[in-house]
């Protein structure tokens, strides 16, 4: 029989990352996307938390960037995340919300994320557009300002991104045999958790 825990996986996960919290990698995923060719796109991207009192995932991203269109075109995303020490994968499958500075909703936490980056993460959101040419110039020209110094308003180009999974694969290869759990979130918000063969 499937078993039933809302969190299970959530604590697996955030087990996963204490445990392998001195690998500098271990706060970096792999999220694709679709594009509008209905391809693949796959990068990486930093951790940035869980939303509160939630279980969505936090990334940030250029609203710029191209995975803004890909999102807003298809919402659907997946995670791939792999612990090297612990040797364990997640894999969640999820719908992401945006969080950027046309929305009401979400500003506070938006604005709590802008504050804890540092003035040089800060700046790099004033910068060219992500994927464009670079432009040799030919004579030296002032570095670019910071767009919102510290203490003031999030750029225009900062948003949050919100993965909200809905299903969580994760397969733990330490053991002998190895283990896999399939979660699925219910109509009522519960988890089932079924092991499935890895």
């Amino acid at each position: 029989m499937p078993e039933q825990n809302p969190v299970q996986w959530r604590q697996k996960l955030e087990s996963a990352i204490q445990n392998n919290a001195q690998q500098a990698h271990s706060r970096f995923f792999q999220l694709a996307t679709v594009d509008t060719k209905q391809m693949p796109a796959c990068r990486t991207v930093v951790f940035r938390g869980f939303m509160d009192s939630t279980h969505a995932l936090i990334a940030h991203t250029d609203v710029r960037s191209e995975k803004i269109l890909q999102l807003r075109n298809n919402a659907h995303a997946e995670i791939c995340w792999y612990f090297s020490d612990t040797r364990e994968q997640f894999r969640l499958t999820s719908k992401i919300t945006l969080i950027t500075g046309a929305e009401r909703l979400g500003a506070d936490i938006r604005l709590a994320h802008w504050l804890a980056l540092s003035d040089m993460a800060q700046a790099s959101y004033a910068l060219a557009t992500p994927g464009s040419a670079i432009v040799i110039e030919q004579t030296p020209s002032a570095k670019p300002k910071n767009a919102s110094p510290p203490g003031e308003a999030p750029s225009a180009n900062f948003a949050l991104l919100l993965i909200s999974p809905f299903t969580v694969d994760h397969l733990l290869l330490a053991p002998s045999p190895q283990q896999r759990t399939l979660y699925r979130v219910q109509q009522d918000g519960h988890w089932n958790a079924s092991s499935i063969v890895p």
